[in-house]
């Protein structure tokens, strides 16, 4: 049994590192990697997180100024419970940090 079948028919939480593999790649996990976009975006499984899990992610992307990072991001279909980078204020949040942070 794969990975796509042990997804299947399961809402899954998602942490930061595996929206970080699954947007930017991690090559030891490639084909991993792979069946998760499937099983996504066939309709298979489903993701959730948080808006706090999601800023983790944007934040370096932010901080970096790399527009095309972002994009993917918005362009990743985050589900319908996940956190949406839709919602008023997320992405407004997460890209202040960056700005106030004192670190």
């Amino acid at each position: 049994m794969g990975l796509r079948d042990k997804l299947r028919g399961k809402r899954v939480y998602f942490d930061a590192n595996i929206f970080i593999y699954l947007m930017e790649g991690f090559a030891s996990l490639a084909h991993d990697l792979n069946e998760i976009r499937d099983s996504i975006a066939h309709g298979e499984s489903s993701i959730c997180t948080s808006e706090l899990t999601l800023c983790e992610v944007l934040v370096p992307a932010f901080r970096a100024n790399n527009t095309s990072l972002l994009a993917l991001y918005r362009q990743f279909n985050f589900g319908d419970q996940a956190g949406s980078l839709a919602k008023p204020g997320v992405v407004t949040g997460c890209s202040l940090y960056p700005v106030t942070s004192t670190e």
